[in-house]
This record gives C-alpha cells, sequence and structure tokens, in this order.
C-alpha cells in the first residue's frame, strides 16, 4: 500500500438559514486539515464524519455487472471499437474455387492473428472491424472470387495487476471492453480519484482523472484497458467531506487550484436557499497536536477563500 503522506481535509457544512435563532457555532460550515487558511481556535465540539468509499466517491457500483459470454460477444460485434484481445477467437469461411474452406482463427499473445497457408495479420492497436478488413484483403490476393466472411466465436480475455492505495494488491481478469473504472473495487477510500496512473506492456505511461470521467462525463478519462496494464493508485491530496444546505453531500477530492466556492458550487452541486454562507464552520485537523480546530468563514468576503 502507498504510504505517501497526504494532507486529508474534512469538510462538514452546515448552513443554515440565517434568520433561525442559532448562535454561530451552530450554524455554518466545518472544515478539517490544515489546508483551508489558519489554525483560529482549538474546539472539542467536532462532527464525527465519515469518509465515503471510494466507489461511492465516484458514484460506482459497490461490484461491476458480470457478463456471461454470450453476452460479451455480442457487446464485441456491436460495438465498432472494440480491440482485437489476445484470445478472440474468429470463423473464417471462403472459396476455394468450387471448395468451400473454413478455418478458426486465434488472436495470439502479440495480437496476431495467423491464417494458415496465407499469413498473419498484426492486429495489436486495431479494432476487430479493422482486422476483419485486412483478413478479407488477405484471402481476396490469393482467391479472387472467394467471397470470404468472418464470423467471431468466441472473446478473449487477460490480466490486470492493480496496486498502490489498495485492501491488497490484486491481479484483476479483464476482457477486451473492461475499462478502468471496472477494477477498482480493492481501493481505500483514501486512494486517488484524480491520478489513477496505468503502465501499458510496452513501457509507456498515462495518468486518468476517474471523477471527470464518472462525475463530469469525460469518458475519454476511463480508457479501455490492455492486456498487461499495471494500475497504480496513489494517496489522494486533498480530500474534503461537505455536509449541510448543499445537493450534493459526500467526499470529494479537489485539485490544488479548487477553492471553497468550488467545493460548495461545482462539487456540492450549489448552495440550497436556506443555506447561510456567512456562517460557514470549517473544522480541521492538526496531525502534530492531535487537536481539531475550528473557524468560520464568510463567502461573501472571502470568495477567493481556498
Amino acid at each position: 500500500m502507498n504510504r505517501t503522506r497526504a494532507h486529508v481535509v474534512f469538510v462538514l457544512i452546515i448552513l443554515l438559514c440565517s434568520a433561525l435563532p442559532l448562535s454561530a457555532e451552530e450554524a455554518g460550515l466545518v472544515i478539517r486539515s490544515p489546508l483551508f487558511g489558519p489554525q483560529v481556535k482549538a474546539s472539542t465540539s467536532v462532527e464525527n464524519l465519515e469518509v465515503q468509499s471510494f466507489s461511492a466517491q465516484l458514484g460506482l457500483l459497490a461490484q461491476p455487472p458480470v457478463y456471461n459470454e454470450e453476452q460479451r460477444l455480442l457487446s464485441a460485434v456491436s460495438n465498432g471499437s472494440y480491440p482485437v484481445t489476445p484470445g478472440d477467437a474468429f470463423r473464417l469461411v471462403y472459396l476455394d474455387g468450387m471448395k468451400s474452406v473454413t478455418v478458426d482463427l486465434q488472436v495470439d499473445e502479440s495480437s496476431n492473428v495467423a491464417i494458415p497457408g496465407l499469413g498473419s495479420i498484426d492486429g495489436k492497436g486495431k479494432t476487430f472491424a479493422q482486422v476483419r478488413k485486412a483478413i478479407y484483403d488477405m484471402v481476396r490476393t490469393y482467391y479472387s472470387y472467394s467471397n470470404p466472411q468472418l464470423v467471431f466465436i468466441r472473446t478473449g480475455s487477460f490480466m490486470v495487476s492493480v496496486v498502490g492505495e489498495v485492501v491488497g494488491t490484486r491481479v484483476v481478469p479483464a476482457w477486451g471492453l473492461t475499462r478502468l473504472s471496472e477494477v477498482l473495487q480493492n481501493a481505500t477510500p483514501y486512494a486517488s480519484t484524480r491520478n489513477v496512473r496505468i503502465r501499458h506492456a510496452d513501457g509507456s505511461e498515462e495518468a486518468f482523472d476517474l471523477y471527470m470521467a464518472l462525475r463530469e462525463g469525460v469518458l475519454e478519462q476511463d480508457p479501455l484497458l490492455r492486456s498487461g496494464d499495471v494500475i497504480t493508485l496513489d494517496r489522494c491530496e486533498k480530500l474534503v467531506m461537505l455536509s449541510g444546505r448543499v445537493y450534493e453531500q459526500g467526499s470529494y477530492q479537489l485539485l490544488k487550484s479548487d477553492r471553497l466556492e468550488d467545493l460548495l458550487t461545482t462539487y456540492g452541486g450549489g448552495l440550497l436557499s436556506s443555506a447561510d454562507v456567512q456562517n460557514i464552520r470549517i473544522q480541521r485537523y492538526n496531525p502534530e497536536s492531535g487537536a481539531w480546530y475550528v473557524q468560520y468563514v464568510n463567502l461573501l468576503e472571502q470568495p477567493d477563500y481556498a
């Protein structure tokens, strides 16, 4: 498990209507951590907040759906971007003069498809549609009126590794349409959702923001996995817990550039009409003293508070 020290911010927003007869300490927003401004005063009156699970932070199901072979096959055939995967099996039928020839083909570990007596097709980085066209072209080169047909008969599978801020390092089964978000069930609540790294078999590495993919709809940030991928989950840098008079309460991982206003309006979905933005209670834990500290922020006077 990745033990990199991270700043963890717990935020509780109790934005109450200013017309209610409550004291300043009873209304406001609470943020816990050394990341939000100076430490104003120690307090024993703190809220007990529970960090949401990794899946809950992203709105994922606790367990991804499991597809049988028939469902996988139908999905692969109907998806124009299905990538050729080691283990995929096809059936090729073509005419050799007046004789019909049937050959079963399989994608090997290097993503090559060997056609007996004709040659080999490199399927690495190609879709099924592209490989099918390449196979047809090869058959027609040798047999002009062969009328080739390729049938997808079985999808392949492969393994990926998930390491880092996880309950335990695991090797997880995947197939051609498995996305990054589907193999992270062993992530801890403190695993980063904003910087998930994938090292591919060729040594190249990419980083993805799953919050942007699953909460904001930027699907490019939730890529399809490849054979041999190693996924690394770092420990989150800025974890905030938000509650009170907002539309979307929960645990959020913020970027360094995010301000308090961003937390309330973008992540929290906006304030309810009864929210008191002049008494935002921020609760912060100081790891050095072991104490919680509380301060109050007036968002109207400090719109750029971070």
